[in-house]
């Protein structure tokens, strides 16, 4: 499946989780929505340009591009950001940083994955365990504190094994 999850939020940040064949229509509602897809699924770009039409198709593209840099664009109502993070598989090495791509505007957040971000389950978690979020800028601010988070635990445990090595090539 293309959707991979979705919520809505209601007027006190509660959030809600929805059906795929309601997905498109709490998108176009004015309370706060978010829904996470599989960039990997190849009906994911055809859903976009169907179901949330009414983002311009360049936004649609940088989301769905097979490779990414991470970076912020800021369009008239809403930013298009580009990040990596720690992956969620266990398959795959901390090192090797996943993208994740959002839309965010007042009253929508769109995620797309390639590969599981650890920082967006971990979200979900703090959602379905009672977290609120009242607008698209709590949403962001959570995301962001799990994703540095995550990649702050990373760097620091690499950080000490180059200490380490440092130490052994100086003595």
């Amino acid at each position: 499946n293309h959707i991979v999850f979705s919520y809505w939020f209601d007027s006190n940040g509660k959030a809600v989780k929805t059906t795929d064949s309601k997905v498109a229509d709490e998108l176009k509602n004015p309370d706060l929505s978010w829904v996470h897809l599989d960039g990997s699924n190849k009906n994911t770009k055809k859903w976009l340009e169907k179901e949330v039409d009414y983002l311009d198709h360049l936004i649609i593209e940088a989301l769905t591009a097979n490779e990414t840099r991470p970076r912020i664009l800021k369009f008239e109502h809403g930013i298009l950001l580009i990040l990596r993070g720690i992956t969620h598989s266990k398959n795959i090495k901390k090192s090797e940083m996943v993208s994740i791509r959002l839309w965010i505007d007042d009253e929508r957040i769109i995620s797309i994955q390639r590969r599981p971000m650890k920082s967006i389950f971990e979200l979900e978690n703090n959602l379905n365990n009672n977290l609120n979020i009242t607008n698209s800028g709590e949403f962001l601010s959570n995301f962001l504190n799990l994703t540095i988070n995550d990649i702050s635990e990373y760097i620091y445990s690499t950080g000490e094994v180059i200490d380490k090595i440092e130490h052994e090539v100086l003595v």
